[in-house]
C-alpha cells in the first residue's frame, strides 16, 4: 500500500509540469504569429515608398542613356504587337480564301487519278422525263452498201492482193484463183466461135451456090440452119462466161488471150468499199459456197432502237433521236427517226427504230451497244434539263452535280430533283443545255469535296 501510494505522489506533479510547459509553448507560437501579420502592412509601405523613390529617380534621369534605353524599351513590344496583327491578317486571308474556294465547291483531281476511275463527262440536255423514250440500241452497218464475195467456180488461190482493213475501189482485183471450170468454159466458147465461123462460110458458100441453081435448095437450107445453130453456141458459151463473173471486155478479148490465161479466175471489188473480213489463203482450195472477202461502206451507219410495243403509239418517223454509245460515253449523236418497223419481233415483242448516222473518222463501229433517246414531246422544256441517273450525287442539303470545267477540275452545282425514270432524272438549277457533267463514279469527287473542306486546303 505504500509503495502505490508513493507511486501515485510521484505521477502527479510530473502531468502538472509537462501541462505548464504545453501551455508555454502554444502561446509563443500564437505571439510570433501576430508579429508577423503586423508586419505585413509596414512592408506594404515601405515597398511603395521605394516604388515612388525610384519613379522619382527616373524623373530626373529622364536625360542621358539611360532615357534612351528606356525608350528602346519601350519600342520594342510595339513592334511585337504590330507582327502579331499583320500575322493574324494573313491567316484570316488565307481562311477567307480556303472558304471561298470550298463554298465554290470546285474539285481537283490529278490526271493519273483521274485515269484510274471510271468517271465520263457526258452533255445534258433540255427535256423532261415525259418527253422522251429510252430503248436499247446497236450500230449496224448498211445492208446496201456491203458485200458477201464468193467465187463463182471452184479453184486454187494463186494471189491475194489485200487484207483486212484495207479501201479498195470499184474494180479493184481483190484476188486470182486456177480454176480448170474456167478454163472448161473458155474453151468451150472458143470452140462455139470457131464453129459459127465454119457455119458462117458454108452457109454463104451454099447460098451463092443456090443462087446460081448450081445445088439443090435443100444444101442451102441445112447450111442456113447449120449457121444459126453455132451462132447459138457462141451466146449460150459466151452468157456461161458472164455467169461466171467475166466482163464483156474479157470475153471480147479471151480469142487473142494466152492459153496460160484460160484457168485465170480474178476476183475484184463491185464498188468502193473497205474489207471487213477476208477468209482466203494462197494456196488453199476454195468453192462456190465459200465466202473468201466480206466488204463494205463504213459511212453512213444504221443505229437500230428496239421500241416496245406500249411505245409504239408515241413513236413516228421525223422525231429527234439522241444516240448514246457505251464505248464512247462522253459523245451524243443527234439525227431523226427515218423508219419505223413493219413487223413485231415475235420473241421479244419489240419493233425496229432506225436513225442513220454519218460516220466519216469511222469510230462508230458495227456492234457497239448503247441507247436511244427518242423526243416524243416537241414543245420545249429550258427551264429543266434531263441528266444520266449516274451523274447524280445525293447530300445531306440535297442532290447535287459535278461540271466538267477543265481537264481534271469539276465544280459542284446543286440541282433540285423533279422527275426520274429507269436511265435520267429531270432536274433544275444553274444548268444549261449542252453543258457537261461527270457521270460513273462521282462518290470519289464528293469525297474528294469532304477532305477539302476538312483540311485540304491552305493551312499553317
Amino acid at each position: 500500500m505504500r509503495s502505490r501510494n508513493n507511486y501515485g505522489t510521484t505521477i502527479g506533479p510530473l502531468l502538472f509540469c509537462l501541462i505548464i510547459v504545453w501551455f508555454a509553448v502554444g502561446c509563443s507560437v500564437q505571439e510570433r504569429g501576430t508579429q508577423m501579420s503586423s508586419r505585413e502592412p509596414n512592408g506594404e509601405s515601405h515597398a511603395a515608398e521605394a516604388e515612388s523613390a525610384n519613379v522619382g529617380h527616373a524623373d530626373e534621369d529622364a536625360t542621358g542613356s539611360h532615357a534612351n534605353h528606356q525608350d528602346h524599351g519601350e519600342e520594342e513590344p510595339d513592334s511585337h504587337e504590330e507582327h502579331d496583327e499583320e500575322t493574324e491578317a494573313e491567316h484570316e486571308g488565307h481562311t477567307e480564301d480556303a472558304q471561298e474556294e470550298h463554298t465554290e465547291g470546285m474539285v481537283h483531281l490529278p490526271p493519273e487519278r483521274l485515269e484510274g476511275l471510271n468517271i465520263s463527262v457526258v452533255p445534258v440536255h433540255a427535256g423532261t422525263v415525259d418527253s422522251t423514250l429510252t430503248m436499247p440500241a446497236e450500230v449496224k452497218l448498211d445492208p446496201d452498201n456491203e458485200a458477201h464475195l464468193v467465187p463463182r467456180v471452184r479453184g486454187i488461190v494463186r494471189e491475194v492482193h489485200v487484207g483486212i482493213g484495207d479501201r479498195v475501189e470499184e474494180g479493184d482485183l481483190l484476188a486470182v484463183l486456177d480454176s480448170r471450170e474456167l478454163a472448161g468454159a473458155k474453151s468451150g466458147y472458143l470452140a462455139a466461135l470457131a464453129m459459127r465461123d465454119l457455119a458462117q462460110t458454108t452457109f454463104a458458100r451454099e447460098k451463092g451456090l443456090w443462087e446460081d441453081k448450081i445445088s439443090a435448095e435443100q444444101d442451102y437450107l441445112q447450111a442456113k440452119a447449120e449457121y444459126q445453130a453455132a451462132q447459138i453456141q457462141v451466146q449460150t458459151a459466151e452468157q456461161q462466161l458472164h455467169a461466171l463473173g467475166l466482163s464483156q471486155s474479157e470475153v471480147d478479148n479471151l480469142p487473142n488471150a494466152k492459153d496460160t490465161t484460160l484457168t485465170r479466175y480474178e476476183i475484184r471489188a463491185p464498188f468502193g468499199a473497205t474489207v471487213v473480213q477476208r477468209h482466203i489463203t494462197l494456196g488453199e482450195t476454195v468453192g462456190e459456197d465459200d465466202e473468201v472477202f466480206f466488204i463494205a461502206k463504213l459511212d453512213p451507219v444504221w443505229v437500230m432502237g428496239r421500241a416496245t410495243e406500249r411505245d409504239l403509239r408515241r413513236i413516228e418517223e421525223g422525231q429527234k433521236a439522241i444516240v448514246q454509245l457505251d464505248a464512247l460515253p462522253e459523245d451524243d449523236f443527234s439525227a431523226e427517226i427515218d423508219y419505223l418497223g413493219s413487223v413485231l419481233d415475235p420473241e421479244s415483242r419489240t419493233l425496229n427504230v432506225r436513225v442513220v448516222l454519218p460516220n466519216p473518222d469511222t469510230r462508230l463501229r458495227a456492234g457497239l451497244f448503247g441507247r436511244m433517246l427518242v423526243f416524243v414531246d416537241e414543245h420545249a422544256h429550258e427551264e429543266t434539263i434531263l441528266v444520266p441517273n449516274e451523274a447524280l450525287q445525293r447530300t445531306e442539303t440535297g442532290a447535287i452535280v459535278y461540271r466538267a470545267l477543265e481537264e481534271g477540275e469539276f465544280q459542284a452545282v446543286p440541282v433540285s430533283v423533279l422527275h426520274t425514270s429507269d436511265t435520267l432524272t429531270e432536274v433544275q438549277g444553274e444548268l444549261s443545255e449542252g453543258d457537261r457533267i461527270a457521270a460513273g463514279d462521282i462518290f470519289v469527287l464528293k469525297s474528294e469535296a469532304g477532305k477539302e473542306s476538312m483540311g485540304g486546303g491552305h493551312s499553317h
